[in-house]
């Protein structure tokens, strides 16, 4: 059943995030109620995130800033939105009411911090930082107390994490193997086991 919740978590992370208030944001087993899909917009260079309400079809525009902004991730509750930005010259991570207000940052540093992704619980962020070299490596924020913790380390890109429903494991890609597969860790740090093989390049 880990492995299965797991191999769902990452299926949730390719498809638009939505469900505003939903507890699983929109990736439970069962049928969920869908409400918003946030997105992100471009216009020009430009990229904002939007929202656009199923029922009414009705845009909302959730961030302005000349710089980039997107991967929008809805916390379980309903009240916050993360995303990725590089408006402070390179890639961080901040969040946003989600129907909008002030933008608070929840990274900084030389770092590109990209791709988060709620625990189950809304109390934490999972992400990846790529330094200025080649690869990159896992990591789980609280975002209570900003503590951040690492969860994978190795040359190679370990990318793209998502929780599993259960919050007890994080499936996430990496290149260690030369190609880019499908890896399983957890929020503590275990050694990354190869969840699948022979996905493709």
């Amino acid at each position: 059943m880990k492995t299965r919740n797991a191999v769902w978590a990452l299926l949730c992370a390719v498809v638009p995030t939505v469900a505003r208030g939903q507890e699983s944001q929109g990736c439970d087993y069962h049928d969920p109620v869908w409400s918003t899909i946030f997105y992100e917009g471009r216009t020009g260079e430009n990229r904002d995130i939007y929202a656009v309400d199923l029922e009414t079809l009705v845009v909302r525009r959730v961030t302005t800033d000349p710089a980039n902004d997107f991967r929008p991730a809805p916390s379980p509750d309903g009240k916050w939105l993360a995303f990725q930005s590089n408006r402070s010259g390179t890639y961080q991570l901040y969040r946003v009411p989600i129907d909008g207000g002030d933008v608070e940052a929840l990274t900084a540093g030389d770092f590109h911090n990209a791709a988060p992704k709620w625990s189950p619980d809304g109390r934490e962020i999972v992400f990846y930082s790529v330094p200025s070299e080649d690869g990159g490596d896992l990591y789980r924020m609280d975002i209570e107390t900003r503590e951040t913790t690492r969860l994978t380390t190795h040359a190679a890109l370990d990318y793209a994490p998502s929780w599993s429903p259960d919050g007890t494991a994080i499936a996430f890609v990496s290149l260690r193997t030369g190609e880019n597969r499908i890896f399983l860790t957890g929020p503590e740090a275990a050694a990354p086991v190869l969840l699948v093989d022979g996905c493709g390049p």
